[in-house]
């Protein structure tokens, strides 16, 4: 246990004297559909939209309540992109804003067909509804977030990944992590990007906002440009004030370490949720590294959430075996 603090320790501490290269939203960016009372794809790349056979869609009000600025969908399809490949990727990210209806049943968000990326909304447990991501090229083992079919608010969600790792983002803040390999089509023959719905149907019922797909990783500090919509912060001062949470052994059988990447004391809680939204464990916390105890617990995956106030500064799974 020792020699995994040091090492995390290492890796973390080093993290801050990093040097960040300026990058901008418009690096890689291969598909931008901002839905500003059209469906035109805004990165200039020509991936416009066009509405399939069943769709029902109308131009209402957006994150920020500036009118006619996101898309609504409420029918049986959704909208298509034309000829779109990613056969030479080596990353690939996300972003996208959006509202649920409330409608309780499969849905697809985004999907690349014959891209293998896709956000959708699962039922991981019997009347559980929870949106989620992949990269791999099914959606039968992806990245879940919390909430469910009741959360009806504006949510910004942003999903990387590496070529092997998927890290994720929930408005604004860093979320975690899973090992997942980048899938890429092979052809591209019949490859297009699905909005509002999958290539078989499963439509969305709610609201989309600012689509953006690229073909690299974002970067923390794009994450908060893209989430609070100032574009001019600087990548230090992003990456600076946003804590990164690392928890070990993960997977575990019993005691877990977690470090997060401040060195000042915190006063807040960690919480272990299960994956129905139950909050099973809870400990007030001082420091940002300590140890926590789940050899009593079922196996399983658990949410980690660390608070420091009334802020959330963390979320990671982990699993317990």
């Amino acid at each position: 246990m020792n020699q995994l603090r040091f090492l995390l320790c290492v890796l973390l501490s080093g993290l801050t004297g990093l040097t960040f290269a300026q990058s901008t939203l418009q690096d890689s960016l291969v598909a931008w559909y901002a839905f500003d009372g059209n469906l035109i794809d805004s990165s200039g790349n020509g991936h416009d939209l066009t509405l399939l056979t069943g769709a029902n869609t109308s131009f209402v009000a957006d994150h920020s309540g500036n009118a006619a600025k996101a898309i609504r969908n409420i029918g049986s399809n959704g909208m298509k992109s034309g000829y779109f490949t990613d056969s030479t990727w080596t990353a690939a990210s996300i972003s996208l804003w959006y509202k649920h209806d409330g409608f309780n049943q499969l849905q697809v968000l985004l999907q690349g067909k014959e891209m293998g990326f896709g956000v959708v909304y699962r039922y991981p447990t019997a009347s559980v509804l929870k949106v989620g991501s992949f990269f791999s090229g099914s959606s039968a083992t992806q990245y879940q977030f919390p909430g469910d079919s009741t959360d009806t608010s504006w949510h910004h969600l942003v999903v990387t990944n590496n070529g092997d790792t998927t890290e994720a983002y929930l408005d604004g803040y860093y979320h975690g992590m899973m090992l997942e390999s980048l899938f890429t089509s092979s052809t591209g023959a019949n490859s297009a990007v699905y909005v509002g719905c999958s290539n078989s149907g499963y439509a969305f019922r709610g609201s989309l906002d600012e689509v953006r797909i690229y073909n690299r990783v974002l970067s923390a500090s794009d994450v908060t440009k893209l989430y609070s919509g100032v574009s001019g912060i600087s990548e230090t001062h992003a990456d600076m004030n946003r804590l990164r949470l690392a928890i070990y052994p993960n997977p575990g059988t019993g005691l877990y370490e977690y470090q997060l990447n401040a060195e000042t004391p915190i006063k807040g809680s960690l919480s272990v949720i299960n994956t129905i939204g139950q909050v099973v464990l809870e400990k007030q916390v001082s420091s940002p590294q300590g140890i926590f105890d789940l050899s009593s617990f079922a196996t399983g995956v658990y949410t980690v959430r660390m608070t420091n106030g009334n802020e959330v500064i963390g979320y990671q799974k982990v699993i317990k075996q």
